[in-house]
C-alpha cells in the first residue's frame, strides 16, 4: 500500500466531498442535467403537484397567413424534419419571455467562463435574441413553407398551457394558458 499513502487517500476523499457539495449547490440550480455527475439526477415517477393533480406543460402552435387563414400545428408537425428527441429542446426556445434584449442572466458568474466555457457559450444568446434573430425568422418561414407552400405566413404564435389531470379521472382535464409568444414573420 506504499503507492497509495494516507495523505493521498485523504485528499481523494475530501475532493470527492467538495465536488459533491459543488454539484448539489451549483449545478442543479443552473444546469438541468449535469454529466458526468457524482449522483444520478432524480427520476420522479410523476408530476403530481401539491393539490394532488398530475401537471404537464404543453404548447399549441398557430400560424396566421396573410389572408387571416389559421393553421394549428403540434410541435411534431412543425419540426417534422428534426428528430423527435430534439422537438422539446427546439420548442423551448419559443417560451414567453420577460427579458430585455442584450441581458445576460449569468453575468455574476463570468469569472468562471475560462473554466467552463461551454456553459456560457450555450447561454450566450438570450431567448429574446433567439426569437428575434433574422436566421430564426428565416428558418421558421422555411419550415412553414414546406408545410404550406402555397400560403404566405404573417405570424406564428406559441400558446403555452398548464394541463392538470385528476388521478381519479384522467379524462377530466383542466387547461390554463400560462403564456403566449407571437413572432411576426
Amino acid at each position: 500500500m506504499s503507492w497509495l499513502s494516507e495523505k493521498k487517500l485523504k485528499f481523494f476523499f475530501s475532493s470527492v466531498i467538495v465536488l459533491f457539495v459543488l454539484q448539489e449547490v451549483l449545478v442543479y440550480r443552473y444546469i438541468s442535467e449535469p454529466y458526468p455527475a457524482l449522483r444520478m439526477p432524480p427520476f420522479y415517477g410523476n408530476n403530481m403537484n401539491e393539490d394532488g393533480f398530475y401537471e404537464t406543460k404543453s404548447v399549441k402552435i398557430k400560424i396566421t397567413f396573410e389572408n387571416n387563414d389559421p393553421l394549428l400545428l403540434t410541435p411534431r408537425e412543425l419540426f417534422y424534419n428534426a428528430p423527435t428527441s430534439l422537438h422539446w429542446s427546439l420548442i423551448s426556445k419559443f417560451q414567453p419571455i420577460d427579458e430585455k434584449p442584450g441581458t445576460t442572466p449569468y453575468k455574476r458568474f463570468e469569472m468562471l467562463e475560462p473554466i467552463i466555457p461551454g456553459f456560457f457559450t450555450s447561454r450566450q444568446r438570450s431567448l429574446y435574441e433567439v426569437q428575434h434573430n433574422p436566421e430564426t425568422l428565416k428558418w421558421l418561414r422555411e419550415q412553414i413553407g414546406m408545410i404550406s407552400p402555397d400560403k404566405n405566413p404573417e405570424k406564428i404564435s406559441f400558446n403555452w398551457y398548464k394541463d392538470l389531470y385528476s388521478p381519479d379521472n384522467l379524462l377530466n382535464q383542466q387547461r390554463e394558458l400560462i403564456g403566449k409568444t407571437t413572432i411576426f414573420l
